[in-house]
């Protein structure tokens, strides 16, 4: 089911479909002109190639497709196991925020996990599909939160001690003192910050933000949670300041997207 749903006017992101195949036979040859995807195999072995780049990927894996490059994909011939795959698409200039930070990625992904990825793309199916007011801002949201967690993942088991030092000192509730995580880190601010940013994909201080704003995102799920109690409990004495980084983060205001929760709860 195809169809074209745009955040806002400024056309930050386009959804264009998605599909669920449990027993796929699809053999992709071809260039994604324009347009990007996220793909989720949750059982079966794949040839995969981007131009020259060839490999084998197994379930469970998540993949990319991008412009630029000749994109091969299909079950390998002896795999005895069903292909079972998933796939989103879309397009605008949060995809190249995303790609610019280091989130969006391009190439293969090996999962150690597959519950919490499957559970973001079948939400993020089934939000589109329900074509409510606010279902490309929610669909944004979950993107980029699968994006953000798959780079957690990929690097939480083999962090370097200085990046353990980092996450473990920065904190929800209270602005990072960075001169001072410097120095547990031993090593220089600016040194820390590009090394950071290296690996992590942001920068400290958006990392930190992040954080805040998915949390605010979690509590918000609460009715009894006011907006007022969420910006005071994450530290923001300034609501207005609150829904503004808001708004820049996920596209719309925290009241919109409060209200889209409870839209969608009581008209599945």
């Amino acid at each position: 089911m195809n169809k074209d749903h745009t955040l806002n006017d400024k056309h930050q992101l386009q959804f264009l479909a998605s599909s669920r195949q449990k027993d796929c036979n699809a053999v992709i040859e071809k260039y994604f002109d324009n347009y990007y995807t996220i793909q989720l195999i949750t059982s079966g072995e794949l040839f995969l190639a981007y131009d020259n780049n060839e490999c084998v990927i197994k379930a469970p894996c998540i993949f990319t497709c991008y412009p630029g490059v000749r994109i091969r994909f299909h079950k390998m011939e002896h795999s005895v196991e069903p292909w079972e795959h998933y796939h989103i698409a879309f397009r605008g200039s949060k995809v190249q925020e995303w790609t610019a930070s280091g989130l969006f990625f391009h190439g293969e992904k090996q999962l150690d996990s597959l519950d919490q990825y499957l559970e973001k793309m079948i939400s993020i199916m089934d939000i589109y599909n329900t074509g409510e007011a606010w279902a490309i801002e929610r669909i944004c949201a979950r993107i980029e939160s699968l994006l953000a967690d798959l780079a957690h993942d990929q690097h939480h088991q083999h962090k370097p001690k200085w990046l353990k030092v980092c996450i473990e000192n920065i904190t929800l509730y209270e602005t990072p003192d960075y001169q001072q995580l410097a120095r547990k880190c031993h090593c220089s601010l600016s040194h820390l910050r590009k090394m950071f940013r290296e690996v992590m994909g942001v920068s400290m201080h958006n990392y930190w933000l992040a954080m805040r704003l998915r949390r605010a995102c979690e509590m918000m799920n609460n009715e009894k949670n006011t907006l007022e109690t969420i910006a005071l409990d994450l530290g923001y004495n300034d609501g207005p300041f609150f829904s503004k980084q808001f708004k820049k983060h996920y596209g719309v205001n925290p009241k919109d997207y409060r209200k889209s929760l409870f839209d969608f709860t009581n008209h599945p």
